[in-house]
């Protein structure tokens, strides 16, 4: 435990932030262990844990727009138990006990659809407690919606139902498309990618289908204000302007160096056949050592 505290502080450079990551790590091992018990056989160690890490994630946003612990947080909003159940579904969340089922025909994309309803319900309490983080989810799923909170609250859990499903089909296909937040969470979006598309094949057309059959209606895509909503659940509002910025610098530099080679190549065609490469490796943050370096630069 004490070399894994001071391995926790090494990366995180405080005795607060090393706190902070060690309850993290607290929450996301005893969530893959009740995530992988209640899956049996149908969801791997491995896939208990990408989807414990997004979990962990979840709390970590709220705990920092309460100004608590990620362990009060856990507490006080988080999923109190992954339970597994004998029913032929593939799985609900109970808001009242704050218990996840997953029944017969669950799999490791159950957890997180669960978990997106989860964290939806956590967004619609805080607003009620006038978080402005709360209340800034909730707006933008209003905005997704085309409603107003007056219809939101005139409606009982059935009228509800296609709004709350549309949130977390669309989350699978948001975990499915590799396209993290922020440089932290890549390399788990990257794995959340592969098993999600091993699970579906065509991850767009099978939630397609499956929003239908459970609501009888078309699944939207999904939006920008969907997509706000998403990368708030999992990251902070810095974490992403520095992500989205690195993204579109990323882009335009490589768009030019791509122009530079085509330059290059017909400068020298009269010696034969294309002559140069571009050959790019993306940045990614590294927080310990403070800088922005290539993907794997040390290996």
């Amino acid at each position: 435990q004490e070399a894994e505290k001071q391995a926790a502080k090494a990366d995180t450079g405080t005795d607060e932030a090393a706190k902070v990551y060690a309850e993290l790590r607290a929450v996301e091992t005893e969530a893959a262990a009740s995530i992988f018990a209640a899956g049996g056989q149908r969801v791997s160690a491995t896939q208990a844990r990408l989807a414990a890490k997004v979990y962990s994630a979840m709390i970590e946003q709220v705990a920092e727009a309460e100004g608590i612990s990620p362990a009060e947080a856990a507490k006080a909003y988080g999923v109190a138990e992954f339970q597994q159940v004998e029913t032929s579904g593939r799985g609900e969340f109970d808001p009242a006990s704050r218990v996840i089922r997953m029944g017969q025909s669950s799999d490791a994309t159950t957890a997180l659809h669960e978990l997106t309803h989860w964290f939806t319900d956590v967004s619609f309490r805080l607003d009620q407690k006038g978080s402005a983080y709360g209340k800034q989810q909730f707006d933008r799923l209003l905005t997704r919606w085309n409603l107003t909170r007056e219809q939101w609250d005139g409606m009982d859990l059935a009228a509800r139902r296609p709004f709350l499903e549309d949130i977390s089909y669309n989350a699978e296909e948001y975990f499915a498309s590799g396209q993290a937040p922020s440089a932290e969470l890549k390399g788990l979006f990257d794995k959340l990618r592969s098993f999600i598309v091993n699970v579906y094949r065509n991850v767009r057309a099978m939630l397609v289908a499956g929003y239908r059959d459970e609501t009888g209606q078309e699944l939207k895509p999904i939006s920008p204000e969907l997509r706000d909503f998403f990368d708030r659940m999992l990251a902070s509002e810095q974490a992403i302007e520095i992500e989205r910025a690195t993204r579109e610098g990323a882009a335009r530099l490589s768009d030019e160096a791509a122009k530079a080679i085509t330059t290059l190549d017909e400068r020298y065609r009269h010696l034969g056949g294309s002559r140069f490469l571009l050959l790019h490796r993306p940045r990614v943050w590294n927080p310990r050592e403070g800088v922005w370096m290539a993907h794997e630069r040390k290996r």
